[in-house]
């Protein structure tokens, strides 16, 4: 939306001043105690005119947002100086009865309504129209009684018709107007554009429909928020895929520093953190405080969350390598919550009882470090607090997350082995050995067998 033309006007119809008539004072004296502070005024810098500025337009063209305050810039009168040039508003320098006339011409590329209104004291009072079409005019005057002080402004009041239907989910409406060429990219005064809008409010057949109509995907408002920021706001998860897909920039960073992998984890929304991670979500950015993805997970004790991500950490590369396809296209839910190994439910039962019967408390300290776990790792998994036997739930998820990582032509009974003694407990490895090639004919699953 833009304005070509415009032209502000201000006259002062009557300023307030002392009554005519005063019970005891007749008119010669009253007169004479007139000029007196009158005199008395000028001599201290104070207002002797009515005040009055007359102030246009100086560029061909200004683009107009949501909420914005049109400002004249090219004074021509301004007596009393109670117009900025720089901010837009006038400020009464004293109490009086103010008249004001707006008159402005739409922009040559107008496709829509161009809507102005004078407010007071930031309250919207009149509104003037220019007609849907190119070169438009339209007008709008007031009468009003003033304080010393009040200010008033000239401002473009709402957000355009595209906006406001992507706001409320109108994919038709939207489409009509993207087709008569109004903006894909069209920005409040806060920087929302309606891809913002579409994804803050999980309208995905519009946010479709703008990307379609070749929207800046990654347009930050005035927070720095993306449309991918607020759509995790929202946990939205099938918007989340749909801008991944599009190619969106998944780790631009808001006012806050955090990126949209931040703002899932620290509200707890597990769907969205697994979409982002499988997304490819860089996981060493820290946010403002200085905390990363999962010191806020962490914090939050969402405990699932902090295994997804150390399972991402450790090994987004490795799962790349052996998964037949891309892992952009590998569902999320199940790439961070099933290990890809053969013998993984089988296994799943012999970590447990490893895990709460036969490890010694600081074992799966030990056999995190032995496998490379960092020390955030393991700081975050032992943050979770059940009671004094919380190692046996730190060491079942360790084992856990551990198990996830094994490629599945690994043997995962040779790898617990050899884990094992590394940590000093041979004897525990031997036992763990023999019973499983006892057991080996029930699990034994050819190429892929763990015990093998």
């Amino acid at each position: 939306m833009s304005i070509q033309l415009s032209l502000l006007m201000l006259v002062v119809l009557h300023a307030s001043s002392a009554d005519s008539s005063c019970p005891g004072i007749n008119n010669g004296e009253f007169e004479d105690l007139t000029n007196l502070m009158r005199k008395i005024t000028c001599q201290s810098g104070g207002i002797s005119e009515k005040p009055a500025f007359l102030a246009t337009l100086t560029p061909r063209e200004v683009a107009l947002t949501s909420g914005s305050v049109v400002k004249f810039d090219s004074i021509l009168t301004n007596i009393g100086n109670g117009y900025n040039a720089n901010s837009g508003v006038f400020t009464a320098p004293r109490k009086g009865t103010y008249q004001f006339a707006v008159s402005f011409v739409s922009g040559h590329r107008n496709n829509e309504w161009l809507e102005l209104t004078l407010a007071k004291n930031n309250n919207r009072l009149v509104r003037g129209h220019a007609a849907l079409d190119p070169f438009a005019s339209g007008s709008l005057q007031a009468t009003l009684a003033l304080e010393k002080g009040d200010r008033i402004s000239i401002i473009q009041p709402r957000p355009s018709g595209h906006v406001l239907a992507a706001d409320n989910g109108y994919t038709d409406v939207v489409d009509v107007l993207l087709e008569f060429n109004a903006g894909a990219d069209t920005e409040t005064i806060k920087g929302m554009t309606p891809l913002h809008f579409a994804a803050t409010n999980g309208h995905d057949e519009v946010v479709m429909t703008i990307i379609k109509n070749g929207a800046y995907i990654d347009a930050q408002n005035f927070q720095g928020n993306t449309p991918l920021h607020l759509t995790t706001l929202g946990n939205f998860r099938h918007i989340i895929e749909i801008l991944i897909q599009a190619n969106c920039d998944i780790n631009i960073a808001n006012n806050r520093q955090q990126t949209a992998i931040h703002v899932a984890v620290e509200n707890g929304f597990q769907e969205s953190v697994e979409v982002l991670l499988a997304g490819g979500a860089n996981l060493s950015r820290r946010e403002k405080l200085g905390k990363t993805p999962l010191q806020l997970a962490s914090r939050g004790s969402f405990v699932a969350i902090v295994d997804m991500i150390i399972k991402a950490e450790r090994y987004y590369a490795v799962t790349r390598e052996y998964m037949e396809q891309e892992l952009d296209y590998v569902d999320p839910h199940q790439y961070l919550r099933t290990p890809k190994h053969p013998s993984s439910t089988q296994m799943k039962d012999i970590l447990w009882k490893l895990a709460t019967k036969q490890l010694k408390p600081g074992d799966w300290k030990k056999l995190a470090v032995h496998w490379k776990f960092t020390s955030d790792h393991i700081r975050c998994i032992e943050h979770q607090y059940t009671g004094t036997n919380s190692h046996r739930e730190h060491g079942f998820r360790l084992l856990m997350i551990w198990l996830h990582g094994v490629r599945k032509d690994e043997n995962v009974i040779k790898l617990l082995f050899e884990a094992l003694v590394a940590i000093d407990r041979r004897g525990l490895a031997e036992q763990m050995r023999g019973k499983s090639e006892a057991r080996s004919p029930k699990v034994c699953m050819g190429k892929m067998c763990a015990m093998c």
